[in-house]
């Protein structure tokens, strides 16, 4: 569903394996849901994959960043299609240190969120390795307000 062999090998036994076992997992989730129609299941999974975006936006572009010096990803909008946007794509951009405006809101109303993290110093990984050093980098946290 999500995604659903995008990124695994059907050429051998074991990657077939685990795409037949993850698909009998999906239908068991999709059993669970009331979701009946295909059209409501794409709907849901372009929304949630919308919001992975948007995790990632967040993740990717530091609080405040001109649109210009955003990651390459999200200069050009989300790239997901939602009749409350018209169809079209839902640009993100930092306003200030803490909120990100949306072109186009899929909520009623603002959404605040926290972002846990670590900033992990290169010079760190160099003396320390990766490990090492995120394992010893403090977790930091960040709010962020959707509107």
């Amino acid at each position: 569903m999500f995604w659903s062999g995008e990124f695994f090998e059907r050429k051998t036994t074991a990657g077939r394996q685990f795409l037949n076992e993850e698909i009998r997992r999906q239908q068991n989730v999709l059993n669970g849901l009331a979701i009946k129609d295909k059209q409501t299941l794409h709907y849901h999974l372009n929304m949630l994959r919308f919001c992975n975006n948007l995790s990632l936006y967040i993740c990717l572009n530091k609080p405040g960043v001109q649109k210009e010096n955003e990651h390459p990803f999200f200069r050009n909008g989300i790239p997901h299609s939602f009749p409350f946007a018209n169809h079209q794509p839902i640009y993100a951009q930092w306003i200030g240190l803490e909120t990100v405006s949306l072109s186009a809101f899929p909520l009623k109303k603002e959404l605040q969120v926290q972002l846990e993290f670590k900033k992990v110093k290169k010079q760190d990984i160099q003396l320390n390795g990766i490990l090492n050093a995120y394992t010893n980098a403090p977790l930091l946290k960040r709010s962020v307000l959707f509107m």
